[in-house]
């Protein structure tokens, strides 16, 4: 099983107070990797897309709850 098959997983199997705080981290890692972009300190810009898919994938599944 991919890695991106179990995160989708655990994602629906999480209660709601978890997806929440799912994605409050994760919109926080987008504010870090923003730091990191205007100071010149982040080489690999992949996080940026992988933050925004995980937070998709959080609120998706508490909507359908």
């Amino acid at each position: 099983m991919s890695n991106t098959k179990k995160t989708k997983e655990t994602v629906k199997n999480t209660d709601l107070s978890a997806l929440k705080k799912e994605i409050t981290e994760q919109k926080k890692e987008l504010m870090t990797l923003r730091f990191k972009l205007k100071l010149g300190e982040l080489s690999d810009r992949s996080g940026f897309k992988k933050a925004r898919k995980k937070i998709a994938r959080a609120f998706t599944e508490l909507n359908k709850k």
